[in-house]
């Protein structure tokens, strides 16, 4: 589930040594990294708050001002994901079990899919398939990008992003990869940092049960 140590810092501490060889520059600890995939039956929602206030110069013409510390919208991410059996109790339990914990929350609607074959490992820069030139969140407002095992056999990894180079589809992490994730079991995405605000659980059958969820961006 990607834990490398329990406190969030949203400062310019991007250093971790998180003890087991698991140390430089880029790594990010927050409370937890949220892995579960998304029903795409059900819409995959991704909305953008600007906190602003319009204001009239002396000559009437109309200024909008922000209220946030940064310019950057907030960012509100709405899903359902879909388990049975004892899968659906532990995404329910998982939930519950967050309370105010921070979360890296992948942005599921910007995949990113390594291309070629082999291991990850000490790779810092990643060849992906998919048209990143066109994802907003990836060039625009991430800082941090999470790598996950679509098996779950390797703990996920979230690492600062360095930077993207589109016309090569290239994403330049800033720390290497530490784990063996094979490319063709894994997918990167880019991450924001949010709190739980809303769960709803919908038993379909005694052993599936659709569960909606919302992740809401920390307020800066």
């Amino acid at each position: 589930m990607g834990i490398y140590g329990n406190n969030f810092d949203y400062g310019d501490s991007f250093y971790k040594d998180e003890g087991g060889g698991k140390s430089g520059k880029g790594w990010y600890s927050p409370d937890t990294t949220f892995t579960f995939f998304p029903n795409w039956l059900f819409p995959v929602k991704l909305s953008y708050e600007y906190n602003t206030v319009i204001s009239a110069t002396r000559r009437k013409y109309e200024q909008r001002k922000p209220l946030r510390s940064q310019l950057n919208p907030q960012r509100k991410h709405i899903f359902t994901v879909t388990e049975q059996a004892v899968g659906s109790e532990r995404v329910w339990n998982y939930l519950i079990s967050l309370h105010a914990d921070s979360q890296a929350v992948p942005i599921f609607s910007e995949p990113c899919l390594p291309s070629g074959s082999g291991s990850l490992a000490g790779v810092s820069v990643v060849g992906v398939v998919n048209p990143i030139e066109s994802y907003y969140n990836l060039r625009q407002l991430t800082e941090f990008v999470a790598v996950i095992d679509r098996l779950e056999e390797i703990d996920t990894e979230v690492i600062y992003l360095d930077s993207i180079t589109a016309a090569d589809r290239e994403i330049n992490l800033d720390a290497a990869i530490v784990g063996a994730f094979q490319r063709e079991h894994t997918v990167l995405f880019p991450v924001f940092q949010a709190y739980l605000t809303g769960n709803n659980r919908d038993d379909i059958t005694d052993s599936v049960a659709n569960i909606r969820i919302e992740f809401t961006e920390f307020d800066t």
